[in-house]
Order: C-alpha cells, then structure tokens, then sequence
C-alpha cells in the first residue's frame, strides 16, 4: 500500500490474515501488562460472585448456589486473563461456563457480564466467525433448546424474541468497537507517516 503525505511518498507493507488463525496482538505481554490484564478480570469476578449471590436470594425456584455453580461464575472472568493472548480461548471458556451454569438451573444474575467482555473482546482481536457462531449457538441452546426441557410452554416466543434483539445488538456494537479501533489504528499510522 503507498500512502502519500505532501510530496513524500511512503510504502507500508500490509499483510492478509487468515480469518481462521488471526494474530495475536498482544503475544508475548510484558511483567506489568500481565497485571494489567488481571486487574479488569478481578473486578469483573468479584462482580459476578457478589451478583450472583445477591440475585440468588430473589429466586427461591432455582438451584441453591453450590461450589460447582461458584467454580462456573469465576470461569468466565478468569479466562479473562488470557483475553489478549489468546481470545479465543477466553471466549470458548467463557461460553461454556455460562452455557452449563444456566443447563443447571442456578440462579440467573450478573454471570453474562464475562461472556460479554469476552464475546467483545474477540470480535476486535479478529476472532469474528467464532464469536458469530458463539451468538448464534448460545441463542439457540437458550431461547430453544434449554426451554425444551423446562416444565414450562415451549417455544417461550417472548425469550426467543428479547434474547434475539439483544444478542443483534450486542453483535452490532462490537463491530462498531472494532471498526472504530481499527479506524484509529489506521489514522496513527497515517500521522505518522506524515510526521516523516
């Protein structure tokens, strides 16, 4: 790609990514960036527990909270950790955590918010046709499949539509994260070529 500033004419290379294997950004973090990776998933844990317990006292119809339902609150926020060397991992571990804390009945409460940072945060680090297939198969395994097995109607069309809506927008938002990130990206390698 040439990129031209005043009567400088600059060659940036630009290289294709494979939308299977895109690159880790953050590959290889340093001693104090490792911390601050771990900070965000600290909060986000304590939050979670703190939530989940509250919440829990609200709904006496679900499952009472037990270690195994604690170990699946943590999962999500401690994959965070990884989120910048390997996002996929993080939102795979996330995924599966929230997915087989609601197959189990425990108490509904904050334990999406992981899922989310991590569903976010692989959408900007490239990993969109697994954060895709992420939302199209939590959407099914929540609005179709889980509810087939409750004693309740089934479909539930009020889940299936609410759930539907959300998940678009939470989709839509994190690609405008990303394509504005990218966009910024951009714009501070053109000024610096200017700069030159």
């Amino acid at each position: 790609m040439t990129v031209r500033s005043g009567r400088r004419t600059v060659r940036v290379a630009v290289t294709a990514t494979s939308p299977a294997a895109p690159p880790h950004r953050f590959a290889g973090l340093a001693a104090g960036d490792r911390r601050r990776a771990l900070w965000p998933a600290l909060a986000l844990a304590i939050l979670e527990v703190v939530g989940t317990i509250g919440a829990s006292q609200g709904q006496p119809e679900a499952r009472d909270l037990d270690p195994l339902a604690l170990v699946l609150v943590l999962a999500a926020p401690v994959a965070l950790v990884w989120r910048r060397t390997r996002p996929e991992v993080a939102l795979g571990v996330a995924f599966a955590s929230v997915m087989a804390y609601l197959a189990l009945d425990y108490p509904k409460g904050p334990i999406f918010l992981g899922l989310i940072a991590a569903y976010v945060n692989a959408v900007v680090m490239g990993w969109r046709r697994l954060a895709v297939a992420v939302l199209v198969g939590g959407y099914v395994l929540v609005a179709w499949v889980m509810p087939a097995f409750d004693d309740g109607s089934w479909p539930d069309w009020s889940l299936a539509g609410a759930l539907a809506a959300w998940l678009l927008v939470l989709g839509s938002a994190s690609e405008l994260v990303r394509v504005q990130l990218e966009r910024a990206g951009t714009e501070r390698v053109t000024d610096r070529v200017g700069d030159h």
